[in-house]
């Protein structure tokens, strides 16, 4: 009987680790999938639109040279006046989701082009999940590659 018992506990045991795996691999492509989403309104809608819609109230943007952005009142006040002809591409390499199942972050690359102007580098944007469950940027920043950049004249 303790034979047949310690069976059943480890293959429940190895039950539960499968489904909780499972679960956090889910996890994680929402929360990518989150990341491709707002990068696809970026390139559809705008860079402004998107980086407005997909801010937490308390989000913060940090970028090169620039202070903080803090909130989505600052966020808006810049954001809205990006330039139309302004193009930002980015796609996620990975994702990680905490525990808890409500912060995560998302790393990958982006191409910023602005006229004659282009910047690559890679970049980090922490996620909370709101009430609602859906994802919001709580920090976004990045770095660029200075040898990446080229200027056409």
């Amino acid at each position: 009987m303790k034979t047949f018992s310690k069976h059943v506990l480890i293959t429940f045991m190895a039950l539960l680790w499968v489904c909780c795996s499972e679960g956090v691999e889910t996890d994680k492509q929402q929360l990518a999938d989150a990341d491709i989403a707002f990068a696809n309104m970026a390139r559809q809608e705008g860079v402004g639109t998107a980086f407005i819609a997909y801010a937490d109230s308390n989000a913060i943007i940090m970028q090169n040279d620039q202070l903080p952005l803090k909130g989505i009142t600052d966020i808006a006040k810049v954001y809205a006046k990006v330039p139309a002809d302004l193009m930002l591409t980015w796609y996620p390499e990975k994702a990680e989701i905490a525990d808890s199942g409500d912060l995560g972050y998302t790393f990958g690359k982006y191409t910023l082009k602005h006229q004659s102007t282009t910047e690559s580098g890679h970049y980090v944007t922490i996620w909370k999940k709101n009430k609602s469950g859906k994802w919001k940027y709580v920090l976004d920043t990045g770095t660029k590659n200075p040898e990446a950049d080229t200027t056409s004249h």
